[in-house]
């Protein structure tokens, strides 16, 4: 069996949605890191970039109008190895945990719902809010983190009292890790990266609101859907 054979196995007959989704984005990233390599070599890395940008959630809706595949395929699209180690550790964690509660069905829709939720709440604040006026047009958002975000809000709506070792140290709940990070996003907007910030504070909401819904303690016109 060849590599590629069986990558393309363990993708297709894995039972477990964090393996398909972790190994999908291994081999985007593998792919993307290639692609970018063989055209440095010919000095056409900015042409590289230009092409990769089309995978990207752009600022801008009049751009989005012609690159409507990207609310999904950002989700796996990442800019360094620290970028995509980062998002797939905490996934591999948090999604671990939800799955083995929900089930793979439900880890898909939390890390896809999460990760358009996301999208559209970044598109929504580029398209508003003055701050962002004069680079909405430059702006995007690539990387799994909304989605991450959505499957740890999730996991902490579903089971708050949960217990996990943070650093392998420190015992922490579910709900106090969730809302650590939430704030960490919130306070990075106006300094760090504010788009992304914002993007995963949609992810959180969508996991958080998902949760609610298949348990009934909220009512929203995608309830059956989600159920």
């Amino acid at each position: 069996m060849t590599l590629w054979e069986e990558i393309k196995y363990k993708m297709l007959n894995s039972s477990s949605a964090v393996n398909q989704i972790v190994l999908i984005n291994l081999v985007v990233f593998a792919v993307v890191s290639i692609f970018k390599l063989s055209l440095f070599f010919f000095n056409l890395s900015e042409a590289a970039n230009a092409a990769i940008n089309y995978l990207y959630v752009p600022g801008d809706f009049k751009l989005l109008l012609f690159r409507i595949w990207t609310p999904i395929t950002y989700q796996f699209m990442h800019t360094g190895i620290f970028h995509i180690l980062f998002n797939m550790l905490m996934f591999f964690f948090m999604g671990t945990i939800l799955h083995d509660f929900l089930g793979s069905k439900k880890v898909w829709i939390t890390y896809l719902g999460g990760g358009i939720i996301g999208a559209l709440v970044f598109l929504i604040s580029y398209s508003i809010f003055p701050v962002f006026a004069a680079s909405k047009s430059l702006g995007f958002l690539v990387g799994a983190s909304g989605s991450v975000m959505a499957i740890t809000a999730a996991a902490a709506t579903l089971i708050p009292e949960f217990e996990v070792m943070l650093f392998g140290v420190f015992r922490v709940k579910l709900k106090w890790l969730a809302l650590g990070l939430i704030l960490i996003d919130i306070a990075g907007i106006p300094s760090g990266n504010p788009g992304g910030g914002i993007a995963h504070l949609g992810g959180a909401f969508f996991g958080m609101i998902y949760i609610l819904s298949i348990q009934g303690r909220v009512n929203n016109p995608f309830s059956k859907l989600f159920n």
